[in-house]
This record gives C-alpha cells, sequence and structure tokens, in this order.
C-alpha cells in the first residue's frame, strides 16, 4: 500500500504563489513566477531643460525650458505643464488640505 502525500498547504512565509507538500523527510516546493520584467522604454528625445537655481535667500528653484523651435515642442510643452501644476497641487494640499486650492467648510 503506498502513502499518500497530504494536501497541499501554504507556508506561513511563503508568497502566495508557493505552495508546500510533505510525506515524511520528502519536500516538494512548487513556485510559479509571474512574467519576465522587461527592460524600460528608452528615453524620448526631448528639448526640456532643467536648471537648479538658488536665489538670495538660499531657497533652490527649479526653472524648466522649453525650445519653441524644436519638433517635438508640443509633447515637450505639455510634460512641463503637466509638471508645474502637479507641484502647485501639492503646494495647495499643504496649504489648505485639498489639492483644488478650495476650503473644505463643515458645519
Amino acid at each position: 500500500m503506498t502513502k499518500r502525500l497530504p494536501r497541499k498547504r501554504k507556508l506561513a512565509s511563503a508568497t502566495s504563489t508557493d505552495t508546500v507538500a510533505t510525506s515524511g523527510d520528502l519536500k516538494v516546493r512548487w513556485v510559479i513566477k509571474g512574467k519576465k520584467a522587461t527592460k524600460p522604454a528608452p528615453k524620448a528625445e526631448t528639448s526640456v531643460v532643467s536648471k537648479r537655481v538658488r536665489d538670495a535667500d538660499g531657497k533652490v528653484s527649479l526653472f524648466r525650458f522649453v525650445d519653441a523651435n524644436s519638433a517635438s515642442f508640443g509633447s515637450d510643452f505639455d510634460r512641463v505643464f503637466q509638471s508645474n501644476v502637479r507641484k502647485a497641487r501639492r503646494a495647495n494640499k499643504q496649504v489648505t488640505g485639498t489639492s483644488n486650492g478650495g476650503v473644505i467648510v463643515k458645519s
């Protein structure tokens, strides 16, 4: 008569894809791996130039410059605009508690 292996059980320290079946001294582990990580896409050519400048108080400011005569002006301008909006929303959230700059009145 052959011994049956016990049902698969998950280890406490295992990830959701690891399972183990045991029988005496025999341990079997199945590892299911996901897709391999792909290489990141190459960065697109851009004409945006970023410079960090210190003012008289010693505070650092970031300036972004876009070349108006570049072939990718539209996408570059959009990228800089989105960055400025993200920065403004972050600053508004710190001051007012909301990202749109409005004040929440609780009654």
